[in-house]
């Protein structure tokens, strides 16, 4: 059953490829890449806090800081311009912290950590390579899909010198991506990869439950994941 799902992926990506550079590299060239940069978060939407009793706490449009990345990626080449690989990323330092002036003659103020983890399948398509000097460039572009797991620490709402906890959550949603950038070959082993990813992950949200006061809200916050990500990566070609 390998042996024929192997033989229809070759027939398949042999039509954009030449077949004899195809056959020579066809899950042959495997590669293991590490990845660290920063994450800097979108705009999250409008959301809010409400109770039965008719309170609500409405929070503006606002973005999620800028935070960190890590990444690890195993893929392999299909073809001289085609790769395929698994991409698993964790973010942490982004922030809900909207500001809340004068609501009901009050100012608020809100924060929780907001973080991810995410695995996804990509393609990256090598657009074309030149050579300055011993070094090799190669321009590419690429595209993600997967599952993101988005989990929010306890929100602490405060108002002048007193504050109260409402219970973080998590999430898991559908992941997607889209992006570019240049890999430099050092050797024809080591290269280094910079990127630039735009990464949509879907929702975070908070709980209902009020850890302070022990009470329930009916609805809880939550907000668009989306992050812009500058890339810096070391790849080993094995």
């Amino acid at each position: 059953m390998r042996e024929i799902k192997n033989t229809i992926l070759f027939i398949v990506f042999s039509a954009y490829c030449s077949p004899v550079y195809a056959e020579s590299v066809f899950l042959n060239e495997t590669y293991l890449r590490s990845e660290l940069g920063t994450s800097i978060g979108a705009r999250a939407g409008e959301t809010q806090l409400a109770d039965d009793a008719g309170f609500f706490l409405p929070i503006d449009d606002f973005t999620l800081g800028t935070g960190r990345t890590f990444g690890l990626a195993v893929g392999t080449r299909l073809c001289k311009s085609i790769r395929t690989e698994a991409l698993f990323q964790y973010r942490q330092g982004h922030s809900f912290d909207p500001s809340l002036q004068d609501f009901l003659g009050l100012d608020f103020g809100l924060q929780a950590d907001v973080s991810s983890y995410s695995l996804m399948l990509g393609g990256i398509y090598d657009v074309f390579s030149f050579d300055v000097g011993n070094l090799t460039f190669t321009p590419n572009v690429a595209g993600f899909v997967g599952l993101s797991h988005n989990r929010t620490g306890d929100l602490e709402v405060s108002v002048g010198t007193q504050s109260v906890l409402v219970e973080g959550d998590s999430k898991t949603d559908f992941a997607w991506g889209l992006g570019g950038g240049l890999a430099i070959g050092l050797t024809n082993n080591v290269s280094l990869d910079l990127s630039y990813r735009y990464m949509d992950l879907g929702k975070f949200e908070g709980g209902t439950l009020s850890r302070s006061i022990n009470e329930e809200f009916t609805q809880g916050f939550d907000g668009n994941y989306t992050t812009q990500d500058l890339m810096f990566g070391i790849r080993y070609t094995f």
